[in-house]
């Protein structure tokens, strides 16, 4: 229904409520006819709200989209510059990437091993093994490592591939 499909509807309604409202006035109180008005004009009102929520719907709808899209897209760019600190130094990883996937892995867990670093320690050693495990573990950072070469692209992916089967 168009917007002239709902001024014409609404026109013909408030008409129809006007002529009826005269023709019955010798035979209806003043109280009757403002009713037959007040039925009319809120008859109105219905029809152009009924006939304004697929439009309002499809506005949320746009709204709705367009944030699943930034959302996707800020996600895009985290991953993007995890990727970039994935081959940088060890020190890039001990402050960028670690505490991310460290992150995850505890909250995959869920609060029964969360909350006991050593349960954790011991999950996350016999699911990602002891290689990978050095690089996720929250206290794994060694000190005087910062300049050396971290683990790599190659490490990230399986280990976020790992999460992923959490």
């Amino acid at each position: 229904m168009t917007r002239l499909d709902i001024h014409a509807a609404a026109a013909l309604v408030v008409a129809f409520a006007v002529q009826l409202a005269a023709l019955l006035a010798d035979r209806m109180s003043a109280a009757a006819a403002a009713g037959a008005v007040v039925l009319a004009l809120s008859t109105v009102v219905f029809v152009t709200q009924v006939a304004r929520a697929p439009v309002a719907a499809a506005a949320r709808d746009d709204a709705a989209a367009a944030d699943e899209r930034d959302r996707l897209l800020r996600k895009r760019s985290r991953a993007s510059v995890l990727l970039d600190h994935a081959d940088g130094t060890a020190g890039e990883w001990d402050r960028h990437v670690r505490p991310v996937l460290a992150r995850e892995f505890l909250l995959a867990l869920g609060s029964t091993h969360r909350d006991d670093p050593e349960a954790a320690s011991r999950v996350g050693r016999d699911f990602f093994g002891e290689r990978s495990w050095r690089w996720v573990d929250p206290a794994g950072a060694e000190p005087g490592t910062a300049q050396r070469p971290g683990p790599g692209r190659a490490t990230f992916v399986t280990i976020v591939e790992r999460l992923g089967e959490l």
